[in-house]
Formats: structure tokens, C-alpha cells, sequence
């Protein structure tokens, strides 16, 4: 059993419920979102669904590093001593090496950047796989194991209508 208090990150991409969220105490970092000069956060003041009916497809961006530091710094301030951070593929976003130096830049905690190198609830999957762990009381090393183990067990396969909005990028 874990006698430290691990916190777990997840970025906005992995599509979590926020039902899950809440159930395990699970931080989001936020994508941005860049559509005709607005900026929006992922989540939070943009609806997904909308980009079907654009014409023109947004841009994306990750959470910058202060961002980061933030969040690391409120996981702080309640007492946690470890951090898994769980991201979308890094062969997809920025965001796992954001994640990633700024956790560099933390010495007082022990910290792990999980590419589950997939998308979406595919990503959100490892998110719960761990939550679970860490609410059972796993330790960081055995859920870090778990993860590394599992990501072997992954595929992603999607379908689309039309192909169009790949051919745009």
C-alpha cells in the first residue's frame, strides 16, 4: 500500500467525464483552442462538436508552462508528494514535452509524464486505470509499471465520414 499522496494530471485532450474527474481528484490541463482570431479553452467555453459545421478548422495549443507550475503548485498546496501526468500522444501534440520540462524543473517531488500515444477517451483510459490505482492505494513505482505495461496492450482506430478535414491538417 502507498503511504504517499500521488496526484494524477491529465491534459484536456484525454476527453475524461467529469464525473471521473471528480471522482479521482484528477487535475486538467486545458488545450487552447484558436478559431477566427478568438482564443478558447478546451472544455470549458468551446463545444468539440462545433468544428463539424466550420469552414474553416481551428488551431490548437498547448497549456504553456506556467500553466503547469500552477497546477504543480496547487498539488502542492494539498499535500500531495508525487505526480503522474497522463497526456495525449506526444506524436500528436506539445504537450507531453511541456509537461515534461517543466516537470524537469521541479526538484521537492517525485514526477512521471505518461505519452499514452493515443487520443482522446483512448488516452482517458490510462487516466482511470491509474485513478483507479491510486484510490486502491497502489504505489507510484507499481503504477508507473502498470502504465508502461499497458500502453503495449493499446491500438487506436477511428472512423470518418470523409477524409477532407485530414487532407486540411
Amino acid at each position: 500500500m502507498s503511504m504517499s499522496k500521488i496526484a494524477l494530471i491529465v491534459d484536456s485532450g484525454c476527453d475524461l467525464p467529469e464525473e471521473l474527474i471528480s471522482k479521482y481528484g484528477i487535475k486538467v490541463l486545458r488545450l487552447k483552442i484558436f478559431h477566427n482570431g478568438q482564443e478558447y479553452t478546451d472544455g470549458l467555453d468551446f463545444d468539440p462538436l462545433s468544428v463539424y459545421s466550420m469552414t474553416d478548422l481551428p488551431k490548437t495549443s498547448t497549456p504553456n508552462m506556467q500553466e503547469v507550475f500552477d497546477a504543480v503548485e496547487e498539488i502542492k498546496n494539498e499535500g500531495y508528494e508525487k505526480i503522474i501526468a497522463i497526456t495525449i500522444s506526444a506524436g500528436l501534440s506539445g504537450t507531453n514535452n511541456t509537461v515534461q520540462a517543466a516537470f524537469n524543473e521541479i526538484e521537492d517531488m517525485e514526477t512521471y509524464v505518461f505519452d499514452s500515444r493515443n487520443i482522446s477517451i483512448g488516452a482517458g483510459f490510462f487516466a482511470i486505470l491509474a485513478g483507479e490505482m491510486i484510490a486502491k492505494g497502489k504505489s507510484f513505482d507499481e503504477i508507473v509499471a502498470k502504465l508502461e505495461e499497458k500502453r503495449l496492450d493499446s491500438k487506436v482506430f477511428f472512423y470518418m465520414n470523409t477524409l477532407e478535414n485530414l487532407r486540411k491538417g
